[in-house]
C-alpha cells in the first residue's frame, strides 16, 4: 500500500526574455523507495482564458484516481505521482523537476506517463516512446487509440524524454482546450 509520503521540491528559474524569476511548485507523492519506479504526472495549471476542466483538471483527477487504486491494491513497482506547475507557459515545473532529480531517482525511474486532457474530446491519443506507446496501445480499453511516436515538446513528458527516460502522454484530441468552453460540463466520467 502507499506510504503517503509527500515530498516538495522548489526550483527558481530565470527567464532570459524578461529577466523575471519564476518559482514553480510541484506536488509529489510516492509509494516509497524501490529499485524500479514509474512516474505518473499531470499539470496543475491552465491558460488564462480557459477554465481548464479538461486541460488539465481531468489529468490531475485521473492521476489521483490511479493513486487511490494503488493505495488499496498495491503495485509491483514503485509509483511516484507528480503534479507539475507552469506547464502552459513552457513546462517549467517538469523542467525544474528533471534538472534537480537525484541520480538515484533517475536510475530507478523506468518510465514517465503524462496524463493531459483525458476528460473530454475525441479518441485516445498516445504519443511518445515507441515501445511504451505500443505497450499501452495494446492494453484493454485502448483499442482505436491514435498512437504517434513523436514527443510533443509543449508538454511535461518531453523533459523526461530529453533526459533519456522513456515517456508518453495520454490524452484525448480536444479542439476546445485553451478556450472558454473548457468547462466541467464537458467532462465525461
Amino acid at each position: 500500500s502507499a506510504s503517503g509520503i509527500l515530498v516538495q521540491r522548489q526550483a527558481l528559474l530565470t527567464l532570459d526574455q524578461d529577466r523575471k524569476q519564476l518559482g514553480v511548485l510541484n506536488v509529489i507523492a510516492d509509494t516509497g523507495p524501490t529499485p524500479a519506479t514509474i512516474l505518473i504526472g499531470a499539470h496543475l495549471d491552465s491558460v488564462e482564458n480557459g477554465p481548464g476542466a479538461n486541460d488539465n483538471a481531468s489529468g490531475v483527477a485521473v492521476m489521483l484516481e490511479v493513486a487511490r487504486i494503488i493505495a488499496t491494491r498495491g503495485s509491483p513497482l514503485g509509483v511516484r505521482f507528480v503534479t507539475f506547475d507552469a506547464e502552459e507557459i513552457g513546462a517549467f515545473g517538469s523542467r525544474a523537476y528533471v534538472e534537480v532529480m537525484p541520480s538515484s531517482e533517475r536510475s530507478a525511474l523506468r518510465a514517465m506517463v503524462n496524463v493531459d486532457q483525458i476528460g473530454a474530446g475525441g479518441p485516445l491519443r498516445i504519443t511518445g516512446d515507441s515501445d511504451l506507446a505500443a505497450f499501452v496501445g495494446r492494453l484493454p480499453g485502448a483499442s482505436g487509440a491514435q498512437v504517434t511516436l513523436d514527443v510533443d515538446p509543449r508538454s511535461d513528458h518531453y523533459r523526461f524524454d530529453r533526459a533519456g527516460i522513456p515517456s508518453i502522454m495520454l490524452g484525448l484530441v480536444d479542439r476546445l482546450h485553451h478556450t472558454p468552453s473548457d468547462v466541467a460540463e464537458r467532462i465525461v466520467p
